[in-house]
């Protein structure tokens, strides 16, 4: 309980400070000036997404994770990785500046290559903690920076005004990162190469850059695409959308994977029907709280009330989505998850056809919970998920029915009801467990 508890307060604290700090650049900017915010944030995103090899999974599920050198040769690959992310940067500046119709501030966002740069200097001892299942180290060196990036907030915003206060604060939290990451290390920070153990990471990892590049899609491309076809100011309107909806149902599923990823090395613990359950609880917080947050952020974001119980429903399928992903990556299927991603990459274009039948926000959401259920249909296929937890997914579908229809107190006792039969033990609609 202690450790789970460790984890949650570490991934929750920086979930916590995201939203606090996405909210009082809203509020201090506005949509339009929030959306190019959000070009900034999109740019460092693609650099970690776009190069990511799973280096902290490794350490934790490779079976020579703990070995020194073998830490030095994932931190040469993370150096790699930093530079890889900083020329992604430096060449996608100026298309995304065009692509938003504002291509005077390309210069400003190349400045956010120094993120990845400075991010490749992670010591990934930390990492290393988990697994012994010790997750202090981890959960600090997510929360430290996070909090650090709220408080600079004031002194930041006292000499510059508009988009840069987000670039500031990246830089902010990028070298609390690396810093806290050194400081609590254990081991000291050493880098070598073999050529042996390069191949076996890149091996394990290809798979999930691939994965990383479908799964910024997944994340962001929707915003893209928005701010493509119907301007800065609504796509500013979705981001603040996502980061009320969708920022914590990311650091839930990262503690999910975390906690979860050293137990599935020694077992194959069915966890799909315990993230579902877990989605349907998250969607009925998101869709009881993020509406109060709104009126702080000031008039220009009142329209985000009326959709933010569909965003609350799709961002409640990542969970489900992270505890496929997760099995996959405890067996070495690395492919998989960026197969389950690929039809929400696919609907972008359905997406920006239906801007021109005169479709707007509410069309973008729906399509992409379509493409999201898809997906995570495709994943339970692949994943040959037994038992398969036909009552959980079953309770889940109906809060989401109930959450669409404004029904939240029926939403919140079949929740309750759903938890207390998956107290008493697995359902008679389940297949038996032949793994």
């Amino acid at each position: 309980m202690i450790r789970i508890i460790t984890l949650l307060s570490g991934h929750g604290l920086a979930s916590l400070s995201t939203l606090a700090r996405n909210l009082l650049i809203a509020r201090l900017l506005g949509p339009q000036d929030y959306g190019l915010a959000v070009a900034l944030v999109l740019l460092a995103a693609a650099a970690e997404m776009g190069t990511t090899l799973g280096l902290p999974q490794l350490i934790v599920s490779h079976k020579k994770g703990a070995s020194r050198k073998f830490q030095g040769v994932l931190h040469s690959i993370q150096i790699a990785r930093g530079l890889l992310g900083a020329v992604m940067v430096l060449f996608c500046a100026a298309p995304l500046a065009n692509l938003l119709g504002a291509p005077e501030v390309a210069s400003l966002l190349r400045w956010a290559a120094i993120v990845p740069l400075v991010l490749g200097f992670t010591h990934l001892d930390p990492y290393r903690a988990q697994r012994h299942r010790k997750h202090l180290p981890h959960s600090l060196v997510l929360a430290i920076p996070a909090t650090l990036s709220v408080a600079a907030i004031w002194p930041v915003s006292a000499w510059q005004t508009g988009p840069q206060i987000m670039l500031s604060l990246l830089l902010v939290q990028a070298c609390a990162s690396v810093a806290v990451s050194h400081l609590i290390s254990r081991r000291p920070y050493r880098v070598c190469l073999q050529s042996s153990q390069v191949r076996q990471v890149l091996r394990y990892g290809l798979p999930l850059m691939g994965n990383g590049i479908l799964l910024f899609a997944v994340l962001h491309g929707e915003k893209l695409v928005a701010g493509a076809g119907l301007g800065l100011a609504e796509m500013g309107l979705l981001a603040m959308g996502f980061a009320l909806t969708l920022t914590p149902a990311l650091i839930l599923a990262r503690s999910f994977q975390a906690y979860y990823l050293p137990k599935l090395r020694q077992d194959r613990s069915p966890v799909l029907g315990l993230s579902t359950l877990l989605g349907g609880s998250y969607l009925i917080a998101v869709a009881s709280l993020a509406p109060l947050l709104v009126p702080f952020l000031g008039a220009g974001f009142a329209g985000l009330i009326s959709v933010i119980p569909l965003l609350a429903c799709l961002a409640a399928l990542r969970l489900p989505k992270s505890a496929l992903a997760t099995a996959a990556l405890a067996s070495g299927r690395t492919h998989l998850p960026a197969i389950a991603n690929l039809p929400r990459l696919l609907a972008l274009p359905i997406i920006w056809l239906s801007f021109g039948w005169g479709g707007g926000i509410e069309t973008l959401i729906r399509v992409a919970i379509l493409s999201e259920i898809t997906g995570v249909g495709i994943g339970i296929l692949l994943a040959h998920t037994t038992p398969f937890p036909t009552r959980d997914i079953l309770v889940a579908s109906v809060i989401a029915g109930l959450i669409l229809s404004d029904q939240l107190s029926l939403a919140t006792l079949t929740c309750v009801i759903g938890w207390t039969l998956y107290a008493v033990g697995p359902s008679p609609l389940r297949i038996r467990s032949t793994a």
